[in-house]
């Protein structure tokens, strides 16, 4: 009676990998299978992990600790960075604002009483740069 494939499978699952080879030389028809565990994220593959606690008990704790003191220090870098960008952007508009209060007021006085044609050019420029930072307000903010 010939020996069944699982048995065959059976018997090397558990042997060195020099003897695996010698193995698999000797039985030619025997299905080679290789095996590959990929593992993404913050923290190592489970096995991996618990292989960490065999050499020192508080290794997988450590790591852990260390993995949610980076992940918070993330969340806190990424808050942190919008409400910088959100600061700039009001001051921004509140500088753009205060410009075109002092300016517009400028400008009415030159064309009125000195040169209207300065004031008048002047007063496209202005409202040009308004419009814009307008635009890019609009734009940003997701409307069209």
């Amino acid at each position: 009676m010939t020996e069944e494939p699982a048995e065959k499978d059976q018997e090397i699952v558990d042997i060195e990998p020099a003897e695996l080879l010698k193995k698999l030389e000797e039985t030619p028809e025997l299905l080679r299978v290789i095996q590959s565990i990929s593992w993404q994220g913050p923290l190592p593959h489970p096995e991996t992990l618990k292989q960490y606690g065999e050499i020192e008990e508080s290794f997988p704790n450590r790591i852990i600790q260390l993995t949610e003191k980076e992940q918070a220090y993330r969340h806190k870098l990424q808050n942190d960075t919008s409400k910088n960008v959100y600061t700039l952007e009001k001051n921004g508009q509140y500088i753009g604002f205060l410009i075109a209060l002092i300016a517009i007021p400028m400008i009415g006085y030159i064309a009125m009483n000195a040169h209207p044609a300065v004031g008048s050019v002047a007063v496209g420029a202005v409202s040009s740069v308004v419009g814009y930072g307008l635009y890019l307000k609009r734009k940003n903010s997701g409307e069209d």
